[in-house]
């Protein structure tokens, strides 16, 4: 929103990735100095395992979303955030108190 206001490119350097998805367009991870990973929130953090082998994490949405498609669930592994995640867990929810 700050940047499409007032045309401005803002850094943020931070390790609290709940914050990143909600207030970010691109993310570039670095590590050791060096640039591992450029995209948006959704692309970087697909790769968690990258993430977590340089001390990095997903937001806790997104660890949840993956771990429910490990244990065989049909869902969306690139939600960032709950606004996206709830329609998926309501029904997931629903369906499970009808089984």
């Amino acid at each position: 929103a700050f940047h499409k206001k007032y045309h401005m490119t803002t850094v943020i350097v931070s390790h609290d990735m709940e914050s990143i998805a909600r207030m970010v367009d691109k993310v570039i991870v670095m590590d050791k100095g060096t640039i591992s990973m450029i995209g948006t929130p959704k692309e970087v953090f697909q790769k968690g395992e990258e993430l977590k082998k340089i001390g990095l994490g997903v937001p806790q949405i997104t660890e949840l979303m993956q771990a429910l498609k490990a244990a065989g669930f049909d869902v969306r592994t690139d939600i960032i955030n709950t606004e996206e995640a709830y329609p998926i867990l309501k029904s997931l929810l629903e369906k499970s108190a009808h089984d």
